[in-house]
């Protein structure tokens, strides 16, 4: 079962925050800097059919930013029912989990693509949702 971000989990600042936006196609990623009070996208990857490959790429984003947590969009249907996607995105967070050795946390994604200019972007989203919910 997903562990949903609760505001009270959140690492307090300083302490830098990344947020994941997993696609089939690709992956955002957004970061804040260490006093949590400006949140910027970092980049979109391409998924490689190499899972290892894009789990070390996150880990060397994670260790340059010291990041200490992780938090991961999870798609929700608009009912709130957990889509399709929900059981890739979980298992992709217990690889995640394994790869950084840090917490990883589940954000509801819903409609936080809807206005973004990109996957970082969307990634962004989630860090604002998280830091300011």
């Amino acid at each position: 079962m997903a562990k949903f971000l609760k505001k009270s989990e959140i690492p307090l600042p300083p302490a830098s925050l990344m947020a994941i936006d997993y696609g089939k196609a690709r992956i955002g990623v957004a970061l804040t800097n260490p006093e949590q009070n400006f949140i910027f996208p970092h980049k979109t990857l391409d998924r490689t059919k190499k899972l290892l490959a894009t789990l070390e790429l996150i880990n060397q984003i994670a260790q340059e930013y010291a990041v200490a947590a992780i938090i991961l969009g999870y798609p929700l249907n608009a009912d709130g029912t957990e889509s399709k996607m929900c059981q890739a995105v979980r298992a992709f967070g217990n690889n995640l989990k394994k790869q950084t050795n840090l917490p990883i946390f589940y954000q509801d994604e819903r409609y936080s693509s809807l206005d973004a200019a990109s996957d970082a972007h969307a990634a962004a989203e989630l860090l604002r949702r998280s830091v300011n919910n």
